[in-house]
């Protein structure tokens, strides 16, 4: 539940849809409006692309909602070092962000309602909108004072919160005995039979 509240406090801020992003890239990386317009359908073609494509043929696991958190992280670290004027790194940041997103939000909506059951359930969705609404609350107001102060300081908050919800899935995956990382079988590692016995 940490995990899913860190991240719906994120996406206000963060993300394109953020009432910071279109503001940010007017007036500190010196876009046009129309150019910024083009980001939407780079967004929703990419996004469409994961939904269609990639979700339905990934395995169930924990890799992939930590690889779609670390496209989302790609994708801040390419905003924060954008220098104005440039407008094809905003490409990037996009498709990192699409597959970031595609990625992780309907995986980790299927894991929160998945561990999650009977009675407990209702109880727990409505602590998780609880908590959603007033850190939201919180980090809006603060949001706003620090993107007067510094602009892309409200970026680097919101890769400090992915940070945090990387670290809650890793404590996640350890408290459940769940792997993050999938096991490589190495060609190296093959067992060879050696006087009868074998041998990784």
């Amino acid at each position: 539940m940490v995990i899913t509240v860190l991240f719906n406090v994120y996406l206000p801020i963060g993300t394109i849809s953020s009432l910071y992003f279109a503001p940010y890239l007017t007036e500190k990386l010196g876009q046009s409006k129309a150019l910024i317009s083009s980001l939407g359908v780079v967004n929703s073609l990419t996004m469409l692309l994961v939904l269609v494509l990639l979700l339905p043929r990934l395995q169930s696991g924990l890799f992939p909602l930590l690889v779609g958190l670390g496209f989302q992280l790609l994708s801040l670290a390419v905003l924060i070092l954008i220098p104005p004027g440039n407008f094809w790194p905003l490409i990037i940041v996009i498709i990192l962000y699409a597959l970031g997103f595609g990625l992780f939000r309907p995986l980790v909506d299927a894991l929160f309602a998945d561990i999650t059951e009977g009675k407990e359930r209702a109880g727990l969705y409505g602590l998780n909108n609880t908590l959603t609404s007033i850190l939201s609350a919180l980090a809006g107001f603060y949001s706003g004072r620090l993107y007067q102060a510094t602009p892309v300081s409200i970026y680097r908050f919101s890769f400090v919160l992915l940070l945090l919800c990387i670290i809650g899935l890793f404590t996640y995956g350890s408290l459940e005995k769940k792997p993050i990382v999938p096991r490589i079988n190495l060609p190296w590692r093959k067992r060879i039979p050696l006087s009868g016995r074998e041998l990784d």
